[in-house]
């Protein structure tokens, strides 16, 4: 139909990737605006963001098993796995204990 198209992803860590991660929805955001050339409050989600960060970071400090996991990975890639964010914080740390519960068994 000769209409104009943009298609944006953003990579996320697998054990990750199943919840709403909102540095990703910030990084596609800031994206968009930058080839669209228009502004976005981003203030929002930026500090949504920054609160999962924190959850997420405590609950892998909590469990060794999870952080030598994601150290084998980091070494693995030759890269450092950013830690990511969701607005369902919560729900992502039930899930990574679940998923390292999972992993004892």
């Amino acid at each position: 139909m000769g209409l104009p198209t943009l298609s944006l992803w953003a990579a996320v860590p697998h054990y990750l990737a199943a919840n709403p991660n909102p540095k990703a929805m910030l990084a596609l955001l800031q994206g968009a605006a930058g080839i669209l050339e228009f502004e976005v409050d981003t203030a929002e989600l930026t500090q949504v963001a920054t609160e999962f960060t924190g959850r997420v970071d405590e609950a892998m400090a909590e469990n060794e098993a999870f952080v030598s996991y994601v150290q084998r990975l980091e070494a693995e890639s030759g890269t450092p796995i950013s830690t990511v964010r969701s607005g369902d914080g919560d729900q992502l740390i039930t899930e990574i204990e679940q998923f390292l519960r999972n992993r004892d068994d």
